[in-house]
C-alpha cells in the first residue's frame, strides 16, 4: 500500500496544508447578507494526494460553526455541548459520505 499514512507525509504539507485555513461558507455569508456564526473548525479532505492534481483547489472543505442562537453560557452546559458535538458528527458523516464519497471498509477506524 503506497498511500501516505498521514497528511504530514505529503510533499505539499508544509507549503499549503499546515500554514493555511480554508473556510467553507455559503455565498450569502461571503456577501455578508447572512451572518457568519462562530467558526469552530475546518475539516480538509486532501484529494488526489498521489497525483499532480493534488492542489488546494481540488481539496474538499467542511467548516463547522456554532449554531445560530448559541449563547456563551451554553459552553458550560454538558448536555447542550454533547448535543452540539453529536450534530457535528452527523454533519461530518453526511459530508464525508455524500460530498467526498467516503465509504466504510475494513480499513475504517472504529
Amino acid at each position: 500500500d503506497k498511500r501516505p499514512r498521514s497528511v504530514k507525509d505529503l510533499p505539499r504539507y508544509d507549503r499549503d496544508i499546515s500554514s493555511t485555513l480554508g473556510i467553507a461558507m455559503q455565498l450569502d455569508q461571503l456577501m455578508l447578507r447572512q451572518p457568519i456564526p462562530q467558526i469552530m473548525c475546518t475539516v480538509q479532505c486532501v484529494n488526489h494526494c498521489n497525483s499532480k492534481l493534488s492542489k488546494p483547489e481540488h481539496d474538499s472543505f467542511l467548516t463547522l460553526f456554532k449554531p445560530d442562537g448559541w449563547e456563551e453560557e451554553f459552553d458550560n452546559d454538558k448536555e447542550k455541548v454533547h448535543d452540539l458535538v453529536n450534530n457535528w458528527q452527523k454533519e461530518l458523516t453526511t459530508w464525508m459520505r455524500d460530498h467526498v464519497g467516503a465509504v466504510y471498509s475494513d480499513r475504517t477506524p472504529a
